[in-house]
């Protein structure tokens, strides 16, 4: 799981009582959208990361995610872009992807070959289950691995 190397956050259309940070740790704390039920999360990492998939948690059936656009590195969408710009993934969440049972834990699988080399996640919710007019994830897990990283110390010039 990388959410322990994700530096930065941020989130726009969130309720400002339930932000984006409250769902990188398990606890009681929920992301709540505000004005709509459209959000746009922005998780940035402190190294380079090969992304294989998200773990979604909703808070119930009507307000959990379900239509989602994933882009890479490009942390500063408006909506109007992330409706509009080629993402990297779109996913269509069910209620099961959204770990709304007791005890589920289920993986969204990402096109791994697609999420290499990546600084920067962006979540586009552009929709939830219910049609509601806010959305809510209590709980948001990344799967992937570190990136190589390069040592200049084990750097060797190239002789001809």
């Amino acid at each position: 799981m990388l959410n322990s190397i994700i530096k930065t956050t941020s989130c726009l259309n969130q309720d400002g009582n339930h932000v984006v940070s409250n769902v990188l740790k398990k606890n009681d704390m929920i992301l709540k959208s505000d004005t709509d039920h459209q959000l746009i999360i922005v998780l940035e990492f402190e190294q380079s990361v090969k992304l294989s998939a998200l773990k979604f948690f909703g808070v119930s059936e009507g307000t959990a995610p379900s239509e989602i656009r994933l882009f890479i590195n490009k942390p500063d969408l408006s909506f109007s872009d992330a409706e509009d710009a080629m993402s990297t993934q779109d996913l269509l969440l069910t209620a099961s992807d959204c770990n709304l049972a007791s005890g589920s834990e289920k993986c969204v699988n990402l096109k791994y070959v697609k999420f290499q080399s990546v600084n920067s996640l962006t979540i586009f919710v552009n929709e939830n289950l219910g049609g509601e007019e806010v959305t809510e994830i209590k709980y948001l897990e990344v799967h992937g691995a570190k990136g190589e990283a390069a040592n200049i110390a084990d750097w060797k010039p190239c002789k001809s």
